[in-house]
């Protein structure tokens, strides 16, 4: 596979040139818990970590297997019909984009994923999937939820979070807190 970085935010894997604001789907050789992730694609980073100096080059996206099934297909409606009428929002900056989805859908926190695309071959058979068959393989996606991991950590830090709090006496304000 071939890797090559088009305008910014473009990026070309194989044959398949992802675009801001399409829906792709492939094999991730590289996978934590999803090994075929449905996208929604964002961004391509291609970043130097500050410490070490190797050079990062990934993918940006909203897996649709961390969103709550409940709101997976609220959410790809919703959005297409504002990306419809509101264009400009995709070709502009990332950082604008991110902003205005989390405004809209504060779920989608915990569904943002980064995918490596090097080594060479890391991605696999990547489908760019069309509009119209976006709602269907989003309902046929309900195997694969992974929003639970999202709220288990998110629970585990908060449990961690508290038991490093003195609850007996709060330094900042000066008052006594009672553990809920």
């Amino acid at each position: 596979m071939e890797f090559t970085q088009i305008p910014y935010r473009y990026v070309k894997l194989s044959r398949v040139v992802f675009k801001p604001g399409h829906f792709y789907q492939f094999k991730y050789l590289n996978f934590e818990n999803d090994p075929e992730p449905l996208i929604y694609y964002l961004n391509f980073r291609n970043a130097t970590n500050v410490k070490t100096g190797k050079i990062h080059k990934y993918i940006q996206g909203i897996n649709f297997h961390y969103i709550p099934m409940s709101k997976r297909v609220k959410f790809v409606t919703d959005w297409l019909n504002f990306t419809q009428k509101h264009n400009s929002i995709i070709s502009s900056n990332f950082l604008m984009l991110w902003k205005e989805l989390i405004r809209r859908y504060p779920f989608l926190e915990g569904s943002y994923r980064r995918y490596l695309v090097e080594p060479v071959g890391i991605i696999k058979n990547v489908e760019d999937i069309k509009t119209d068959l976006v709602i269907p393989m989003v309902k046929g996606s309900i195997e694969r939820d992974f929003s639970f991991r999202d709220k288990f950590l998110f629970y585990k830090k908060y449990k961690e979070f508290n038991k490093s709090v003195d609850y007996k006496t709060n330094v900042k304000y000066n008052s006594t807190i009672k553990k809920i």
